[in-house]
């Protein structure tokens, strides 16, 4: 489960923002994960929750926003957003094309106060 290993790398990052800040409690963090990853939010939200308990992190809000599946069509340039993992070019019907979201794991903002 490489959620739990994104929940405490999330854990490492709030306590580094912890000790290079005045705050004494973690509020929220708010991460991106793209859809290509296989990252379910849910699960990422109660290992964090769960590792946090006894924590600066305790009853930190762990936000989680999904990042779309986005290609460029090396063909004919157009740009779009890929439904179902159906990876063919809207405009031209072509294969050819470069992911260019969807692959992110990023954090975005971390609270303290």
């Amino acid at each position: 489960m490489h959620e739990a290993s994104i929940a405490a790398s999330l854990m490492r990052i709030a306590e580094r923002a912890l000790s290079t800040s005045s705050g004494t409690r973690l509020l929220r963090i708010d991460v991106s994960i793209g859809r290509l990853k296989a990252v379910e939010a849910a699960l990422v939200q109660s290992c964090f929750a769960f590792m946090a308990e006894g924590t600066r992190c305790e009853g930190a809000e762990l936000s989680v926003s999904e990042v779309a599946v986005r290609a460029r069509c090396r063909r004919c340039a157009a740009e779009g957003e890929i439904q179902k993992y159906r990876f063919v070019c809207a405009a031209c019907g072509s294969t050819e094309l470069d992911v260019t979201g969807g692959q992110e794991l990023r954090v975005d903002r971390v609270l303290v106060c």
